[in-house]
Formats: C-alpha cells, structure tokens, sequence
C-alpha cells in the first residue's frame, strides 16, 4: 500500500539516490548562509555562447506561483549570458528583470545543487536492507589472513541453532558456512578449534553513548546534550565522539561490535547519531569506526544495502525537566514538547517545498531534465527533420528563485521528511507514544523505532493500525530489566518483550550506555529469559532486531554467508551470569582475546542446569503447620544439607533432618518441593530500598534528602507497598538494611542510620530499629563551597566525631548512646567509599582512633579496594573482623574517578585475581555483596550479582549465597546483642529459630530458575500466612 501524502504539502518527491550521511550535499558548496565559491554582479560584463534552443514549457503548474516562475524561466534563459545573440554583443544582465529573488548562480553551484535535485531527494527503501550476491566488506581488517572457526555451536543471531558447524572469515565477510570446511586455498588462514563453543553474530547496540559520555566521568567528557535550546536536530554525535573512551575496550571485551551513537535525551530534536564499529583502530581516527567508512560510489553496490542516516528525538519528562522546570523556559508541559516539534517539522517541510520548486525550474534552466523510459521511447519513435545537436550549458545562469534554499540546522529534519533518515524517538508512556505517533502522521514520518518505550507493549492495537495504514512498522528498542528510575519507567513490566514478540513488534534489547555499562549487554538482556522469553528469543534482540530497524541487517547481525565478518566466541552460555567472551572478531580480524581466561575459576557452562518444575501453589493458612518436602539440598551459607525435609509451626523451624516425623496431622499442609533448593532470605544492605519508591525528580514519593548535622534515622521513613520493594520481595530480597539519604547542614559529614526491615507487608516492619551507623567519604559525597568540600575536611570529621564519642561516658540521650555503641564494636561504621586512596586514608584513621582493633568498620562500595589489600589484611590480622568489605555493586566499572582502576575483566589481573572478592577471601578478610545505592530497580538481581562473583572469584554455592544473606547481616548489624528479634535474623536456617527463607527451582544464580516461593515465619505472630509466592508486574 502507498503510504499518505504529507499534509503540508501535495507536490511529487523526485526519485534518487541519497545524499552521504557525512557529505551533506546541499552544505558544502552551498553553506547554511548560501555562499558560493564563485559569484558575478549585475553589471558584469559576461561572454555569450552559441544560440540554443527555446525549451518548452511543462504541461501543467499547479499554481499560479508557478506559471509566473515559468514565465520567469523562459526569460532567464533567453536573458542568459549563455545564449548566442546574432550581434555578437555582450548585454549586461539586469538581474531586477527576473523578479526580486533572482540570483546569478556559477555553473559549478547550479550543478551542485542540481545535481542533489536529481540524486539526493529520494526516500530510502522499505523493507529488509538487500545484499548483493558475493558483497564486499569496505571496512576489511583481515589484512589477507582467513580465519577458519572449527566445531562451534552457531547461534546465527535469527533463531537458528547449528552444532558442530565450520564458519570461515574472509576478507572481512563471513565467506561459508557449514560443516567439514576446507581451508581455503591461495591464501594463509588461521585455524581455530571451537570445542563446541557457541559462535554468535557480534552483538549490535542500537542506544549508547559511549564515546560522547566517556568514562571515567569526569564533566571534560560529558558531550551527550547540547542544552543550548530544546530542538538542536543539526548536532552530530560523530562530532564529539572520543575514539579513547576507555569504555570502548570494555563493551568490545564484552562481544559488543557495533553501537549507534545517538545524542541525550534531554533535546526534543537531539541531533544526529551515528554507527560505528568499536575497534579504536591504530589511527585513532573517528571516520575510520565509521560503520559506513569505505563505502564509496564505486563500490557502493559491492557493499549492498542504502546508506541510512539516523536521528534521535526526545519526547515526556526529559525535555520539559530540564528546560521548564530547570531554565524556566518553553516546554513547562507536554503540550510545549509537541508544539515545538511540529514548529520544527512545519519549518522543515516549508524548507523542503522551496527545495522542490527550485528543483522543477532548475530542471527547465538546464534542458537536461531526466526522462522516464516511456518518454525516451516515445522520444525514438518520433521522426524529425534537420535535428541540430544540443551543446550543453557552461557559463553562469540565473535561477529566478536564487540560490538553492538550505540551512544546516534545518537539513537533518527535511532529509527525514524526505525518507532519508532512521527515527529514533526517546519516548516511554502509552499517552506520550500515541502523541509522537499522531505528530508523525501529519507530516508523513517514519518511526524506526521508540527507545525506552516502557509502556509500548500497551499500544500494540495503534502500531498494527500504524502498520496497516501502509507505513514502515515502528521497532521498540528496550531495556530487558532497567526500570524504576523514574515515573515514565515505574510501571515497566518484565513480560513486555514476550507481549512484543507475540504480536510481532520488532524489538532490540539495548545498553543506553552508561546507564547500563554495556559491557555486560548480553547478560542484562539475558535477564529476559528469567521472565519467559526464550534464549534464541533474546539473541535475536541483540544482534539481527536492532541490525533490521538500523537498516543494516545486510551486513551485521547474522552469521551468515556474505555478512561482514563480525563473530564473538562465547565459552559459556552468552546470557548467563559470569559468561565473558573467549574471542571476538570484528571486519575478519582478532580484536579482542580474554587473555584472563584461565584465570576465571568458574565460568557457567554451555548447556544451563534445566530447573526443576515448580511446586504446585498451595492455601497455606496462618495456623497450618507446613511440612516441606522433596528438598534437593539446603544451602545455608554455612553448610549444605541433602535430601531434606523441613517443618514448620508457628512460624518456627521445629524440624529440618532427612526425615521429619509429625504427630499432629489435621492441621498440616504438605508441599512437595520437587527437588528445589533451600537458601536463607537474601538481604539487600546499603540501599535506599524502602525509603523511597521512584528514584530521580519525585522526592515526594520517598523520604527525600536531610540536611542535618544530627544522627538521621532510616527507620523513621520506612514505606511500604511499593513496586520497588515488592520486586525485589519476588526474588528472594526478604530484608533490607537501609540508611537513608542525607547531607550535612554545616559540618563535613552526615551520619545515617540503616535499620533492618522485613518486605512485602502493607506497612514498614522493623526487624531491627538499628544496624550500623553509615557515612560517604568522597564522589559525589564532596560538595564545594561546603565544609564537605574536602575528603581530608571530612576525615578530620570523622576523627572528630569518634574522639568525642570514645571519651564521652554518661550517654544521656540515644544519639550519644548509638555513638557509644560504635567506639566500642556494638554497631558497625560503615564507610561508604571507592578510592583506595581513601580506603587507605580511612584505614590510618582507625588505626589512630581504635589500636586495640574494638570497632566494627566496614568499607562499601570498595571499587578499588584491592589495591589496599595489604592493609586490609592487617588491619584484621591485629583484629579479626575489625573492617569488613561490602563490595557495591559486585560488578564494578571505571565509570568515575574514584573507581578508574576497579578490578574487572578485561583489567589486567591482580595478583592473580580477576576479581576484589578472590583476594579478600585469600586474606580472610570479611565480605559479602550489594548493589548501587540508587539503582533500586537493580536489587532484584542481587542473587545474579552472586553468581558472577561466584564465576570471577571461584567462591562455593555456600560463599556466595552467605555473601548476599547472613553476611551481610555479620557486616552490618551488631549482632549477639540480645535483642528480641536477634533470632528472626541470626537463625533464619537453624531450628527453633524464626523461618525466613528462599524455595528456588535451581541454584540461585541460575539463569533459568525460579523463586518457587518465599517463607516468612514472623507473618504467624500477625496472623498471616507464612507462605508467599512471586507475582512479578
């Protein structure tokens, strides 16, 4: 079906090809002010040419606009210095006798721009990208060296899963594929043996900012919004992209091979984005990552496919944040984000239509206007006597309409309105999706695809009327996991791929580098798979999706005969926790070999566990005694237990052996586990996790940010009942330790207090009032022109404050009993920090302040801890247990200064170890796990934070799961203390202790597994059922 004409404008579009997405036809001779190379005055005197013919007028004009230009026409070309006068005299051209907007134009600038008329005002195609038979690779890395892949298991990025398949790599494509390959002759090729490892396509991120954001975060490289003004559609991400981001390396470590670069979200029009491939090559050269670098007219179809160009634009809460609510300026409201992007579109398209017109005249000027093939033959047919060969143009004409109509801020938004160019759009809400839709149909433009798009999968009746209206389908370029950051993400749902994907929405699963370090896209996108989507499901979202709404998939994406030669090496399941690429080709060349590989002790295997069906859902009453059985093992973080049966009365562990005998049979509900796994409830420590429900701008959802000079207590705001707690609750997250957010009024440090609450009840349940006394030393903890400005201003704090609190003896008030309880070991002092320059800082400070090694010190987030290894040992060696290490979040990046040198692959190691919880555990020194502080959507995957430490650092089932359970509660609360609920958080797996645990379908970090249902024994004192199953949104 034909797609609409546009609203503004009636007019025929003239067929050709595309202008280059760097070249920019119209703004280089020309230029946004339309200067040309060669100009001539009205009076100069000017040499004619021989006489020509008198063209004929065109049928039909469609205005009367148009029959004066015509006539116009007629007269520049019987006025041009050209044409051949029978005296022999050169006139002088009165410019005035063309209307008021004539210009006189060089020869070279009317080709120019005619030259754009005939070849540059084309859409591009619909459709799948097609690919010539024996394509070429323009961007070659192989140097003439073929690489063949023996015995991989091919995951070809379209579904299709091949074991004990050959692939050959050639001259920058993939050249075969199948099994028993040869080498191939006339040429030296390497040979590798896969093993059975998976081969899959080169991993295609359609949303970074990589190269424009750059690590390690510092505002130098902060290029991603240009805050100039709300709609900036000239600016060019290719501009400003960092060929030495650090970041680059490591997405490449992690099988990601070709980004679209796109601009921030905080502009309406952001700009243009760009693709590049992320090798940094040797040049260092931007234009050399270009993904359309080599593509020339001479090979261009070799290369196959159409040379897309691609756009972003915002739409919701960005925009009007960051202007109305930020610079008091238009748009406050949506409706200020809709009407400047139709104020945008209209300037555009009345651009485009003055382009049109001078293009029809131009044609008439240069009596060389193109002729479909009926006119030609038509043309043959006719016979005509005395036919005089025309002699083409060479001198400077005038052109009625003066010089070509063009404006570099504006070209960008007529090449989309042309078809030219891949949309983009930033957009999450069901209201604010169906709004871009709406603009887009009135001035006829193609969506590739909504980027975020958290509520897309709600609209799916308006994009199949979208679609069957005849235009191009709208993609969705998704997060499989990301969400709760912010209004427009708070209500995302983790089935929305499996919803797409039923209806046959196109969708990518996509990094927004840096806000997923995009290193580890294939495991966030694995993520998916916990919810139902099946694996070849999510590979498909990372490299042949986002390759199709790029309009690139004739050359990434797939391995495939002809596709360039960009594979990843994989020696474990891609989407599993832990899994690093082997090997990763790029143009047929070897750019990245994990050289850390052995070092690695345990890598998720190829073929994931299948987990075990889950139990049936059983009514448990709040009075039922419960006898579980058909356990596979109890992994308590201390020990595992085999075979065991569990029984539990009011709400306590009165039983846990091989066999459970049970005298009283009337009240008992029995569940038969199926062979699942028992861990204890999984804690999540350091986190805002109940105290606030949507991170970012909505202070009024949480307990917003103290300023205070004073102890602030986290127990005093806790809230219940929101979509964040009650996601983490529906994997395995049963208690939080959360200090809240807070800033000194006038001193250098603000000190919180974190208690220890229980989720999923309506309202806050305080297990433990207090757990550990938490500050920030450094990052974002500094704030200039404060007395927080400094870190060596706030460790005098800290020495201040603990000097005070050691010599006071008559506490009179809680404050200055808590402070008591610190100076000597009751409640820990966690230390929020990541440079080990300040660990070390901290680390002399306690050395000063407690010699005998009394108090409980605990450094979280610890990017760079290994670097002080030595004297965190010692620090325990003179006290064992006196400074532990929460590692938050357990995958670290080099995304800040303080953590530039955290140890992750592909750092080189230390020591031997590729990660910080090998060395700590070789010293003895106490950890266990978190997350980032803020990222409260994240906590859900704590227990996938496990199993990629218990992949790096080779810990044991029992290591890793102490280390996101009972170790974080030994690190931070004071336990042994007595108190009343001591047992319902120490003895969560002990009998006669309260029962607080997990019924996995798997081992906890299994991909595949499920949370089958929780257990909390408390719920009894309250009447309540102390069986509860996940209900994920």
């Amino acid at each position: 079906m034909a797609m609409p004409a546009p609203v503004t404008s009636g007019r025929k579009r003239a067929v050709g090809a595309t202008a280059s997405a760097m070249d920019h036809p119209l703004l280089g001779p020309f230029g946004a002010g339309h200067d040309s190379d060669a100009s001539f005055s009205s009076s100069s005197t000017l040499t004619t040419r021989a006489t020509r013919k008198k063209r004929r007028q065109p049928r039909h004009w469609a205005t009367l606009a148009l029959v004066v230009s015509a006539l116009l026409v007629a007269g520049a070309y019987w006025y041009s210095p050209t044409k051949h006068h029978d005296d022999d005299k050169q006139p002088e051209l009165d410019l005035a006798h063309f209307g008021p907007r004539a210009s006189l134009l060089s020869r070279s600038e009317f080709d120019s721009a005619l030259s754009f008329c005939r070849t540059g005002r084309a859409p591009g195609p619909r459709g799948p990208s097609t690919s010539p038979v024996a394509r070429i690779n323009p961007r070659d890395a192989s140097h003439g060296l073929a690489t063949l892949i023996r015995n991989a298991t091919v995951w070809d990025g379209l579904g299709g899963v091949f074991p004990h398949t050959d692939v050959l790599l050639r001259d920058g494509v993939i050249a075969a594929v199948g099994t028993g390959l040869h080498d191939p002759d006339g040429v030296p090729v390497h040979v590798i043996q896969a093993h059975g490892r998976i081969l899959t396509p080169g991993i295609v991120d359609m949303h970074s900012h990589a190269g424009v954001d750059v690590y390690p975060g510092l505002g130098a490289g902060q290029d991603t919004n240009e805050v100039a003004a709300p709609a900036t559609p000239g600016m060019r991400t290719v501009d400003a992209f960092d060929p030495r981001d650090p970041a680059l390396k490591q997405i490449l470590a992690g099988g990601v091979t070709t980004i679209l670069v796109l601009p921030g979200s905080t502009n309406l029009m952001g700009g243009e984005a760009f693709a590049f491939k992320t090798p940094t090559p040797a040049s260092n050269s931007v234009d050399d990552m270009l993904l359309h670098a080599g593509i020339t007219a001479a090979n261009a179809d070799q290369v196959g496919g159409y040379k897309w160009r691609w756009a972003k634009h915002a739409c919701g809460e960005n925009p009007k944040a960051v202007y109305g609510n930020g610079k008091g300026k238009m748009p406050f409201t949506r409706m200020g984000n809709a009407y400047l992007v139709r104020e945008q579109y209209a300037q555009a398209a009345k651009l485009r239509d003055e382009q049109d017109e001078w293009c029809a005249i131009a044609e008439h000027l240069d009596g060389h206007k193109k002729k479909d093939a009926d006119t030609v033959d038509a043309a043959k047919k006719k016979k005509k006597k005395h036919k005089k060969k025309k002699r083409p143009l060479t001198g400077p004409i005038v052109h009625p309409h003066g010089r070509f109509p063009t404006s570099l801020a504006l070209e960008p938004v007529v090449a989309l309105l042309r078809g030219q160019v891949k949309l983009n759009w930033h957009c999450y809400e069901v209201h604010d999706l169906t709004t871009q839709m709406r603009i887009a149909r009135e001035f006829n433009v193609s969506i590739a695809a909504f980027h975020h798009a958290s509520d897309i999968h709600e609209i799916i009746p308006a994009l199949k009327t979208w679609e069957a209206e005849g235009r191009t389908p709208i993609g969705a370029a998704i997060f499989a996991d990301e969400w709760g950051y912010k209004k427009e993400a708070y209500q995302a749902s983790v089935y929305a791929p499996q919803i797409l994907e039923q209806h046959g929405i196109p969708f990518a699963f996509k990094s927004d580098h840096p806000v997923l370090h995009a290193q580890w896209l294939a495991y966030e996108s694995g993520k998916a798979a916990q919810y139902g989507l099946n694996d070849q499901s999510v590979i498909r979202a990372l490299t042949s999706a986002p390759a199709r709404l790029m309009g690139v998939d004739h050359r990434i994406g797939s391995v495939a005969v002809g596709m360039d030669a960009d594979v990843v090496l994989w020696p474990s399941n891609p989407l599993a926790a832990g899994a690093i690429p082997d090997a990763v080709f790029v143009d047929g060349a070897l750019v990245h070999e994990n050289k850390v590989a052995a070092l690695i002790p345990n890598p998720p295997p190829i073929d994931l566990p299948v987990p075990t069906k889950a139990p049936p859902r059983v009514q448990v009453p709040s009075a039922a005694t419960v006898w579980l059985r058909g356990i596979r093992r109890v992994v308590t973080g201390a020990k595992t237990l085999h075979f065991q049966e569990l029984v539990i009365e009011n709400g306590r562990i009165v039983c846990l052996a091989t066999h459970c005998n049970v005298t009283d049979t009337a009240n008992v509900v029995r569940i038969d586990l199926r062979g699942a796994v028992i861990t204890p409830t999984l804690v999540a420590g350091g986190t805002q996790l109940g105290l606030v429900d949507i991170t970012g701008e909505e202070e009024k959802t949480g307990d917003g940010e103290a300023k205070s000079d004073d102890l602030v207590y986290g127990r005093d705001a806790l809230q219940a009942g929101g979509n964040l707690e009650r996601s983490a609750a529906n994997q395995g997250v049963g208690l939080i330790i959360s200090p809240p957010n807070a800033k000194p009024a006038s001193g250098a440090l603000a000190f919180r207090v974190s208690a220890v609450a229980a989720t999923n009840y309506s309202l806050p349940h305080v297990v433990r009032p207090i757990a550990a006394v938490h500050t920030a030393i450094g990052g974002d903890a500094t704030e200039k022109g404060t007395a927080a400005g400094s870190v060596s201003g706030q460790i005098a704090a800290l020495r201040r404050a603990l000097t005070a609190a050691a010599e006071s003896r008559n506490a009179t008030d809680e404050d200055a009993q808590l402070w008591q309880d610190v100076a000597h070991g009751r409640v820990p002092l966690v230390i929020h920090t990541n440079s080990a320059n300040h660990i070390a800082a901290v680390l002399r400070a306690k050395d000063e302040l407690d010699p005998r090694g009394r108090q409980k010190w605990v450094i979280a987030g610890a990017a760079e801890a290994h670097l002080a290894i030595d004297l965190l040992a010692d620090a325990n060696r003179r006290a064992h247990g006196s400074v532990g290490v929460l590692i938050m979040p357990a995958r670290c990046a080099t995304t800040t200064w303080d953590a530039r040198r955290c140890l992750m692959p592909p750092a080189a190691p230390f020591r031997g170890a590729v990660h910080l919880a090998a060395l700590l555990k070789q010293h003895e020194v106490p950890f266990a796990l978190g997350m980032i502080p803020n990222e409260l959507g994240r906590v859900r995957n704590l227990r996938f934070e496990a199993a990629w430490v218990q992949a790096l650092a080779g810990l044991s089932e029992e290591e890793a799961v102490h280390a996101v359970s009972t170790g974080v509660l030994d690190l931070l609360t004071g336990r042994g203390d007595g108190g009343a609920d001591a047992r319902a958080v120490d003895d969560v797996l002990a009998v006669g202790g309260y029962a607080r645990f997990n019924v996995w379908t798997g081992s906890v970090g299994d991909l595949h597994a499920q949370l089958a249902l929780a257990v909390d024994g408390v719920r009894a004192k309250m009447g309540q059922s102390i069986v509860q199953y996940p209900a994920h949104q």
